[in-house]
C-alpha cells in the first residue's frame, strides 16, 4: 500500500491496505501467531522494535508495542503455534535460553519461561538434527511437520503429533519416505500434509507433494493429487488450497 513496513505488517481484510500496526525486526520473520491481545513472531533476528530479541518476540496486537516476552534461541525459529498456556516453537536451534533443546520447545505464553521438559530427545548439539518446518494446533493436539524428528517417547519421521496438555507424543506415526513435510492443515478427522515425500500406498516409488491422513489412526486416505513440492496448505470443509512448486 505504499506505506513503509519492516518485515512485519497488518493488512485490512476488506481493503487490502496496511493498518497502522508496524512493529519491526532486523532480520526475517518466518512465522507468526496472533491471539486476542498479542502477536507472537519467530524467525531469524537479533532485534525487535530496536530491542534485543533472539529469534522470538511478542508484540501487542493493538499498538505493535514490544512486550517483555523474550525466550531466546541460538538459531532460526521456523515455526510456532499457541496452545494455552504455552507457545510451541520449532526450528534449527539447539539451545533455548542456553539449555539444550533440539529443534522443538515451548515457553509460557505470559511469562516466557521455557518448559523444563524436553519435547525431543536431547542430542546435546547446538544445531538441531531434525526439526519442524510447520506447527499446527488443533484441539488438544499439536501437529509437527518437518525433517526427521525424534520425540522423547516415540520415534516419528517427518510428521508427529503431541498432546498439548500432557506434552506426551501421540501414537500417531504416518510412514513417509522423502525429504521433508512442510505444510499442515486439518479439516474434521483429516490431516492434510504437504511437502516432498513418498507414501506407502503409491507403489511406483514416485514422490508426491500432498497426502491425507486419518488424524486418529495415521492411515493414509486414497487421496493423492499429483503435484510438485507443497509449501503451503489451507483446508475448509469442502476444499483444500495449496501453494508450492508446480
Amino acid at each position: 500500500g505504499g506505506q513503509p513496513r519492516v518485515k512485519l505488517a497488518e493488512v485490512d481484510m476488506s481493503t487490502g491496505l496496511p493498518t497502522p500496526w508496524a512493529p519491526t525486526v532486523d532480520g526475517y520473520a518466518y512465522d507468526l501467531f496472533p491471539t486476542d491481545f498479542l502477536v507472537y513472531v519467530g524467525g531469524k533476528f537479533a532485534q525487535a522494535n530496536g530491542e534485543p530479541r533472539a529469534n522470538l518476540a511478542a508484540f501487542r496486537r493493538d499498538t505493535g508495542e514490544l512486550t517483555a516476552w523474550a525466550p531466546a534461541t541460538n538459531d532460526t525459529v521456523d515455526a510456532l503455534s499457541v496452545a494455552p498456556p504455552n507457545v510451541f516453537f520449532g526450528g534449527r536451534f539447539g539451545l533455548v535460553n542456553g539449555s539444550f533443546r533440539s529443534g522443538l520447545s515451548a515457553a509460557d505464553m505470559d511469562t516466557g519461561a521455557v518448559l523444563n521438559r524436553l519435547l525431543v530427545r536431547n542430542e546435546e548439539s547446538t544445531t538441531a538434527l531434525g526439526y519442524p518446518l510447520c506447527l499446527l494446533t488443533h484441539g488438544t493436539d499439536l501437529y509437527a511437520a518437518g525433517t526427521t524428528m525424534n520425540f522423547t517417547c516415540a520415534n516419528q519421521q517427518l510428521v508427529a503429533a503431541l498432546d498439548t496438555q500432557s506434552l506426551n507424543p501421540r501414537p500417531w506415526n504416518p510412514a513417509f519416505d522423502g525429504l521433508s513435510a512442510r505444510a499442515l492443515a486439518v479439516a474434521g478427522r483429516t490431516v492434510y500434509l504437504g511437502g516432498t515425500f513418498g507414501v506407502p500406498i503409491v507403489t511406483d516409488g514416485s514422490f508426491r507433494g500432498l497426502a491425507a491422513v486419518d488424524s486418529q489412526t495415521g492411515e493414509f486416505y486414497d487421496w493423492l493429487p499429483s503435484t510438485g513440492g507443497i509449501y503451503a496448505l489451507a483446508a475448509t470443509d469442502t476444499d483444500v488450497f495449496v501453494g508450492g512448486l508446480f
